[in-house]
């Protein structure tokens, strides 16, 4: 492997291009995810789907699956054999897919692949870790360095404790965009759970195994990790849906790496049940064909309904709720497309689109009945695209519905794997958890404390004094997503606790 690794960087030093500028690497694998569905009794449906850039070598025959538990002292490695043949998703309209480098032609063209089979956890743990690595990772990668050095790592968490039967989130974009430089992008993986999970976004580095994480090139960061001639600016990230909005200032071949936790309220304890990571591949290109731009969305409830900000939407269980947007494509040549993963999302619910025909400006029109056992949380994602050919363009626009329950308990502490520290956590009460702006924090512990609260990239929230014995409210002035409240006398860690933010 270190001989084969050697030889692709020296493919690398020497320049050596094939197809859409991209380089000749082993797997010329993009990207992927993995995806699980709980049939009962510790068995799982597994999904490992793979994207290929189709100017290099074919996709793997099989995929080794690792599966680990450290708490639980056991692993193992299961082979999956492909659903069935590759899938072309290229960017292109569909005129042009024979010109793709897929069919043999110049544009660049990339195919998905499916894994798939049944496997059974021999224990029940609440850190199970299902992985797949493949060399390497593509030397043309502009902001990662010596990316050819570094596998195509991806993982999900499975807590499959105390009976806890989870899906996975899954996905219904994919995860490869083409944009024009100097078009200002929105892009969201469509990420929804059917479980209704709270989902918690965060921005992490790209891996090239489970423990080391691949170094940024000069000047760019996890948050800040798109090349350009300004950085100020490349990339925004939304905690709440997942979305990144962004314009390339340069051509640039990207990865970008998102991070989703699933909380779920497990005998009145917000609980982690699993998450998954997934890269973005962002490709940068020299073209004119500028993304539709989405229009907000407009917002139609009853009594019990409402929206905080532009990402969060509130209603009860057994509402009827609506809204509608529209994307709008100012350099289109007729028909603007809007779809949705509605139906993954949210069964029952309901889309319409108009005007129809070739009008740059659609509206999409959703509605939903609630049922009344559907209390959770549902992520509802549009994407809009343009007909422009060779490679259209899209973009996306999300908005997170939570659902609640009057008559049901609410959860009072987040919990995880992490979290228990020591028995000093009985001298703190965090509440209420969800909290819906304002945290409230007590303390019974003898000694003057440091109060350190932070969201998931480590920036600092609040700190402050927490008396003895004192009390402190915490206002998180419209910041949503998860947060670190942590307790240090000195330099000790005293207790820390999870807070989602809603």
């Amino acid at each position: 492997m270190r001989i084969y690794r050697l030889f692709m960087r020296q493919l690398f030093l020497m320049g050596i291009f094939f197809g859409c500028g991209l380089f000749l690497n082993a797997s010329h694998l993009l990207t992927g995810d993995i995806t699980y569905q709980c049939i009962g009794n510790d068995n799982y449906v597994v999904t490992v789907t793979l994207y290929r850039d189709c100017s290099g070598m074919s996709a793997p025959t099989s995929v080794m699956l690792n599966a680990s538990s450290s708490s639980c002292a056991s692993t193992f490695v299961h082979t999956m054999m492909p659903d069935g043949a590759p899938v072309e998703v290229s960017q292109v309209c569909p005129s042009q897919y024979s010109s793709t480098t897929c069919s043999g032609g110049s544009l660049m063209g990339y195919t998905k692949i499916i894994y798939s089979d049944t496997i059974q956890l021999p224990a029940q743990c609440d850190d199970w870790v299902l992985s797949y690595s493949q060399c390497c990772r593509n030397p043309a990668i502009t902001n990662l360095q010596n990316p050819a050095s570094s596998d195509l790592y991806m993982e999900v968490l499975l807590n499959n404790s105390n009976g806890i039967c989870n899906n996975s989130v899954n996905y219904s974009s994919i995860p490869i965009h083409q944009t024009c430089v100097g078009s200002g992008v929105s892009y969201n993986h469509g990420t929804y759970d059917i479980d209704g999970d709270s989902l918690v976004f965060s921005a992490i580095p790209s891996k090239g195994n489970a423990t080391s994480d691949i170094v940024y090139a000069a000047g760019l960061s996890v948050s800040d990790p798109i090349q350009g001639t300004t950085t100020f600016n490349d990339i925004g990230y939304n905690g709440v849906c997942g979305t990144y909005d962004f314009v390339l200032n340069a051509v640039q071949l990207s990865i970008v790496t998102m991070k989703v936790d699933e909380w779920r309220c497990v005998n009145g304890m917000q609980t982690l049940v699993g998450s998954s990571i997934r890269d973005l591949c962002l490709i940068g290109e020299s073209c004119t064909n500028y993304s539709p731009s989405v229009w907000g969305v407009s917002k139609g409830l009853n009594l019990y309904g409402y929206g905080s900000d532009s990402a969060n939407y509130y209603a009860q269980a057994g509402d009827s709720i609506s809204l509608n947007t529209y994307f709008w494509d100012t350099d289109s040549s007729g028909n603007t497309t809007i779809t949705s993963n509605h139906n993954e999302s949210m069964p029952g619910s309901f889309v319409s689109y108009a005007p129809s025909g070739n009008d740059p400006k659609k509206w999409a029109y959703f509605s939903w009945n609630i049922p009344s056992n559907a209390k959770g949380h549902y992520l509802l994602t549009f994407k809009g695209e343009d007909d422009n050919c060779p490679v259209r363009a899209y973009t996306y626009h999300s908005l997170f519905i939570h659902v609640e329950d009057s008559n049901a308990a609410s959860c009072t502490q987040v919990v995880s794997i992490q979290d228990f520290l020591s028995n000093s956590e009985s001298f703190f009460k965090v509440y209420p958890n969800p909290s819906k702006g304002v945290l409230i924090v007590e303390s019974s512990y003898s000694k003057d404390l440091e109060l350190r609260v932070s969201d998931l990239l480590g920036r600092k929230v609040l700190e402050k004094v927490l008396l003895a014995n004192g009390e402190h409210k915490i206002d998180f002035d419209g910041r949503k997503g998860l947060f670190m409240v942590e307790f240090f006398n000195g330099n000790k860690l005293v207790s820390k606790y999870k807070v989602l933010n809603e």
